[in-house]
């Protein structure tokens, strides 16, 4: 790329992604929800180029498919939720043109059309389909740069111009790179090969000239060239223009109409689950709120941390509400020796004005007439003051320049997500609560190694001891008393514990029809069926582990049917009668090749990664751990001969 074109790139966009409002809104409410499995958010990045740039920018993973492994897996979800934010945050607080706004809108969509195309063209060719859509979303990223840094000059070369061809002789000419070059190279300065970066930079080559190239290039160029004339014409003169990509890719006229009317179909899907917009200003402000507690802030300091970024206040501080000395007043602590203190009756205060009538109110300085007024503005360095009321636990006062108007549905998210977390939290019993646990982890940690210790000496020195030596039975006595002590121990442990915050009621059905969606919703060759039953009751359970053994059980059976027409069916039974004991069943099967008998005899051991049979078992130990842990049982049934197929079956107690 001309020098001169990625200085004036740097200059006037400084690499900010120009994601779309709806992928940004559904990636910031599923990284800020503790319900959201780690596959979910990377499908959530991967739904938006712009979004995954971000991540592929900072990744040290060069495997485009596998992208995430390169970040801190410790810290995974706190880094998509300081993405989320930051993304978030940036794009409200930037001023877009109408046209370009809907410039962005279309390159989305037209990313998605790629994406989806490639990946069901992967899977003809019998390539990796999850590499071929990453490819195909990043196809236009070049595009996206161009506009965001030239804005409605771009938009007005690219409405004077007919085809891909004239569009880079003319990017070249008015902008220095045309929007190939730029999207390769950016890859290429992220560290993917060459076989990535030339099928970014030959998307518009024509096929004739593609003839000698490796199949990804090809592949990739259809896939651009389609989606331009998918866009630019009616389809059925776009099919017939398909029809030329057989010499091209090998593939029959049929397979390749029938894989464009699954990827439209595919794209219409995604985009309608996304959704529209509505409530990104509440989920912003509600993330803004809990990234501040999050970060250890209480809650008045929260507000305040949360008012600056959220609205760009110069400073924003918390009058809360209290009594002192017998009176109701509003009090806001700067340090032990300076503190302001308003009466809530106060006749000339704002503070006190805002709080009594529930309305924001916006002053500038040579406006104020109270004493105190002037005295707390001038502490927040502004010449203009925001007060917003908190109900009835106080108000909110920032600091700004000049007059901002506020959008009321804006100010009306952020003030109810202010007003719950001051409803709900408490940070002195909630550090409290932390202390007290950190010490009885240590204790019982502390006690349960020895026990451990002794327990195995003690079967150590029964294994070297005749069987029928009466020794054994002192031997029996002392390890039944110290698995006593160990249960008690166990149950000290728990005092203080949140596991019952964990637990919710909910209906398990809710929970395999939506995990189960997710899976129908990105696999093309793979169909999810629900076998329910219809008078399952609601149940109280932690419901993130089972989503999370679900979760496991539906990505090994994705993983078995690999790249061939597939099927899982997911079950539940509310009543299951097992010696007397009473369970509710979640069954997941799939129709793949099945495991090998050898797979099987360790199936649920750690480490048992070999992929012979399809599957993988990876996290079938996490698994069993899971379920042992809620007092149920795991099983696995692969039947022999030419049916194959895999079922596991969960069994949860049933509280009586």
């Amino acid at each position: 790329m001309p020098d001169q074109a990625l200085a004036k790139i740097n200059q006037l966009a400084g690499f900010e992604y120009p994601a779309v409002e709806q992928s940004l809104n559904h990636f910031l409410s599923l990284s800020f929800s503790d319900d959201t499995e780690q596959l979910e958010l990377v499908s959530a990045v991967e739904s938006d180029p712009a979004i995954l740039a971000v991540f592929l920018s900072n990744s040290q993973s060069t495997s485009l498919p596998n992208w995430y492994e390169g970040l801190n897996q410790s810290k995974f979800r706190q880094e998509m939720r300081d993405t989320a934010l930051t993304l978030s945050n940036s794009f409200m607080s930037q001023s877009v043109s109408e046209p370009l706004t809907e410039f962005y809108q279309e390159q989305w969509q037209r990313a998605l059309l790629r994406a989806n195309l490639a990946s069901n063209i992967a899977k003809l060719l019998e390539m990796d389909p999850g590499k071929l859509r990453l490819m195909g979303l990043l196809t236009g990223i070049g595009q996206h740069f161009l506009a965001r840094t030239y804005g409605d000059q771009y938009l007005e070369m690219l409405s004077a111009t007919t085809d891909a061809t004239q569009r880079q002789d003319q990017e070249r000419q008015q902008f220095g790179c045309d929007s190939a070059t730029f999207g390769a190279d950016l890859l290429s300065s992220w560290g993917y090969s060459a076989g990535i970066t030339d099928a970014i930079l030959f998307q518009y080559e024509s096929f004739e000239a593609l003839d000698d190239v490796a199949i990804i290039v090809k592949a990739i160029a259809f896939c651009a060239q389609c989606v331009e004339d998918l866009i630019g014409h009616d389809q059925k003169s776009s099919l017939n223009f398909l029809k030329k990509g057989q010499r091209l890719l090998g593939l029959s006229s049929s397979e390749i109409e029938s894989t464009i009317e699954a990827a439209l179909k595919s794209t219409e899907k995604v985009v309608g689950s996304i959704g529209a917009s509505q409530g990104f200003s509440a989920n912003l402000a509600d993330a803004n709120v809990l990234n501040a507690v999050g970060n250890g802030v209480i809650p008045s300091g929260a507000v305040s941390q949360s008012a600056k970024l959220f609205f760009g206040a110069n400073a924003a501080i918390m009058f809360e509400l209290k009594i002192v000395t017998s009176r109701e007043m509003l009090v806001h602590q700067f340090d032990a020796d300076d503190n302001i203190l308003i009466g809530k009756d106060s006749k000339e205060s704002l503070v006190a004005k805002c709080f009594r009538e529930l309305t924001p109110v916006t002053a500038e300085e040579e406006a104020l007439t109270s004493i105190v007024d002037k005295q707390l503005l001038k502490r927040l360095g502004s010449s203009v003051g925001w007060f917003v009321p908190v109900e009835d636990h106080g108000v909110l006062v920032c600091g700004f320049d000049t007059v901002k108007p506020i959008p009321k549905g804006l100010l009306d998210a952020y003030t109810q997500a202010i007003t719950s977390l001051t409803a709900n939290i408490s940070s002195t019993a909630m550090l409290d609560a932390e202390i007290v646990q950190k010490q009885i982890n240590e204790v019982t940690h502390e006690v349960n190694n020895p026990l451990a210790i002794v327990q195995n000496y003690l079967q150590t020195l029964s294994m070297k001891m005749e069987e029928d030596s009466p020794v054994q039975a002192d031997i029996a006595t002392i390890r039944n008393e110290l698995m006593r002590v160990a249960n008690i121990v166990q149950k000290y442990g728990q005092i203080g514990k949140q596991t019952d915050l964990l637990m919710e009621k909910v209906n398990l059905n809710d929970i395999l029809m939506q995990l189960g969606n997710v899976v129908d919703g990105g696999n093309e060759l793979i169909s999810v069926e629900f076998c329910l039953d219809v008078t399952m009751p609601d149940m109280t359970i932690d419901a993130d582990n089972v989503r999370q053994v679900v979760l496991n059980l539906l990505k090994n059976a994705v993983e078995a049917i690999g790249s061939q027409p597939g099927k899982i069916v997911i079950g539940s039974c509310s009543l299951i009668n097992l010696g007397g004991a009473h369970y509710t069943e979640i069954t997941i099967a799939d129709n793949g090749p099945g495991i090998s008998s050898k797979i099987q005899k360790r199936l649920f051991q750690p480490n048992n990664t070999s992929k012979q049979g399809g599957h993988k078992g990876i996290g079938l130990n996490i698994t069993k751990h899971i379920v042992d842990e809620m007092d149920g049982l795991v099983s696995c049934r692969t039947p022999t001969g030419d049916d194959g197929g895999t079922s596991f079956q969960i069994l949860l107690p049933v509280q009586q």
